[in-house]
């Protein structure tokens, strides 16, 4: 038996209903998951629970894709520990409780749920056209007026909406990642330019 079959990881991809899932793209971030405490503001809540930081360096970043039966294997991934990711076909893990792997396990099962989003209608109040607005530090191409942001954490709270060149506007939300919410429109005034915490999404996640 090889060494390498004698560590690697497997298990398969479902959805909440143990259908299995094909061609999902998995990651294991190296680093267990932070936990989240006190009040910290929409942008370091989207960046902690989107793998940008796990609480060690995110340099470690082995890939595999699920199969026709949902089933996948992870091999070399050494003795720390991975949070499992994946996406694909609407879906995406739970975010908020992230499953674990580590050399040598089975079974391994990563249930994945449909992909929910923030949507915001925006407008710029001189007429001008949008090419980019900034919704929590994360920049989006707006589509027909409206923004769209993946939803994969729980948050109440304020929110920032800006884009360059125009005022930074607060809204209130209260955000979960089961359903979709669609704010009151938006309208932003010219103002002082606000330049935006940029935050990668993980989509190899």
């Amino acid at each position: 038996i090889r060494l390498e079959e004698v560590r690697a990881v497997k298990g398969r991809v479902v959805d909440p209903q143990g259908r299995p899932l094909a061609g999902v793209a998995l990651t294991a971030s190296q680093g267990e998951a932070p936990r989240l405490q006190g009040t910290l503001p929409y942008s370091m809540h989207r960046m902690v629970r989107s793998g940008n930081f796990t609480g060690i360096v995110n340099n470690f970043l082995p890939t595999t894709t699920s199969a026709a039966d949902g089933t996948f294997r992870f091999e070399g991934l050494g003795d720390a520990s991975f949070v499992l990711r994946g996406r694909g076909a609407g879906f995406r893990e739970d975010a908020e409780n992230p499953t674990i792997i580590k050399a040598g396990m089975e079974g391994v099962v990563l249930t994945l749920h449909p992909i929910h989003h923030l949507i915001v209608p925006v407008s710029a109040s001189d007429g001008a056209a949008l090419t980019t607005v900034s919704v929590g530090g994360e920049e989006l191409v707006p589509e027909g007026g409206v923004v769209r942001s993946e939803l994969f954490f729980t948050f109440s709270g304020p929110i920032g909406i800006s884009a360059p060149g125009y005022a930074l506007v607060q809204r209130e939300i209260s955000i979960t990642p089961k359903a979709d919410v669609t704010l009151a429109p938006v309208v932003l005034a010219k103002g002082r330019a606000v330049t935006p915490l940029r935050l990668g999404r993980n989509h190899a996640l």
